[in-house]
């Protein structure tokens, strides 16, 4: 069985989030040049800018949990 939850947000308040996490995105822009390995926080890094530039859109985040781990065996 699986179970799917999903968060509608808006972007203002994921922004704050990203803000919250990292601080700003010149921030971010310094990590990622010593840490290019950072495949979460380089799309944080792009969902960013992308929400700078779309201030208006919900974006609708989900998570996927199996239940069932029956077919595992």
């Amino acid at each position: 069985m699986q179970i799917k939850f999903v968060r509608k947000v808006r972007a203002k308040d994921l922004i704050k989030e990203f803000e919250k996490k990292y601080g700003s995105l010149e921030r971010l822009e310094r990590y990622l040049k010593r840490h290019p390995d950072d495949y979460v926080a380089l799309m944080n890094y792009e969902d960013w800018k992308h929400l700078l530039e779309n201030p208006d859109v919900e974006v609708e985040e989900g998570v996927i949990i199996v239940t069932n781990t029956s077919f595992l065996r």
